[in-house]
């Protein structure tokens, strides 16, 4: 299970494993505009490198959920419409689709510990469970692991379960990558006020909120800020806006002022570090909010879904622990 990658001794995975086994036990977790236009991130986080592009993703998830016709579903899960990016070679605008956030991550995420984690731990399911070719989950390569449980998912009959597995799949990671691209920008800064890393946090900020989000709406908004809505006002946690989004938003709030814009990086590197771990543990909270609400309305698919979105942060530090979780709640139902 790569445990040079996934060892104990990085505390940030120790804090985000005993956020989810904590939760998972007790099971008691317990209109201002929030949309990109311009340089603003509604009212709550300032844009400054403009990420519109990438923040349009989420109409490619809503567009997937207004249609009944799996066909299409699939061609704008699979092919994008909504958001575009410019080839650095041909200059030619290519769309963005969801499905390549998975299919291109090894390109851009081969040094990423999150990444690393989870696909070497769907290696692992891979291997145990139906004793699969090294290095495939599902008869495909482990990473793309997230596609390979987005495309599964199209083919049940449960209203948007494949939209809502490509945002806690594919998108979840998008944001963990870019954290960490902001992280590794702040560390290699040569200082002064280069604003290193600026422009990457900003892109995590628009995977995470997306286009179209009003600010604590749990209807207006299609990514993670609106899962994340949803999820919090089922355990009391929504009051305005759901704690979670509270603090992730805040978090890279202080990110942005306490260190980019304030000239600090590389100095407060392990600052930044710090507070990057934060943010991936509170978006950890919703996802364990969901796995309880689903186990608690008996909905295998979406619990299964969750807990594969799970359980490889516990395999980081508690290998007995993601053993039972999936065996319990993925392997016996997959």
């Amino acid at each position: 299970m790569a445990k040079g990658v996934a060892g104990c001794r990085r505390s940030w995975r120790r804090s985000a494993a005993s956020v989810i086994l904590s939760l998972l036990v007790g099971l008691t977790l317990g209109p201002d505009r929030a949309f990109v236009r311009g340089l603003k991130l509604g009212g709550v986080y300032d844009a400054n490198t403009d990420p519109e592009n990438e923040a349009k993703i989420a109409l490619d998830a809503a567009a997937i959920k207004e249609t009944d016709d799996l066909e299409i579903k699939k061609n704008i899960y699979l092919n994008g419409q909504n958001s575009q990016y410019q080839d650095p070679q041909s200059l030619e605008l290519i769309n963005r689709s969801l499905a390549s956030l998975s299919l291109k991550a090894l390109e851009v995420m081969k040094d990423d510990d999150w990444y690393n984690v989870y696909r070497y731990s769907f290696g692992y399911i891979g291997n145990k469970d139906e004793n699969e070719q090294q290095g495939n989950f599902d008869e495909q390569p482990i990473e793309h692991y997230a596609n390979t449980v987005v495309i599964d998912l199209f083919n049940l009959a449960e209203e948007d379960i494949e939209t809502e597995a490509a945002v806690v799949m594919n998108v979840w990671m998008m944001v963990a990558h870019h954290l960490q691209e902001a992280e590794r920008q702040c560390k290699s800064s040569k200082g002064g006020n280069s604003l290193d890393g600026e422009a990457s946090l900003d892109v995590s900020a628009a995977y995470y909120i997306g286009w179209g989000q009003v600010q604590g709406d749990n209807d207006k908004g299609d990514l993670l800020y609106n899962l994340a809505e949803n999820a919090g006002a089922r355990f009391g946690k929504d009051e305005g806006e759901t704690l979670a989004n509270k603090n992730i938003i805040g978090l890279m709030n202080r990110i942005k002022y306490e260190i980019i814009t304030a000239g600090k990086c590389p100095t407060d590197f392990l600052k930044f570090r710090s507070l990057v771990r934060q943010i991936i543990a509170q978006m950890t909270v919703p996802l364990v909010q969901n796995l309880i609400h689903y186990m608690s309305e008996g909905k295998t698919d979406k619990m299964e879904l969750y807990a594969l979105a799970l359980s490889p942060q516990i395999s980081a530090c508690d290998t007995a622990g993601y053993n039972y979780i999936l065996d319990k709640l993925v392997l016996n139902t997959y």
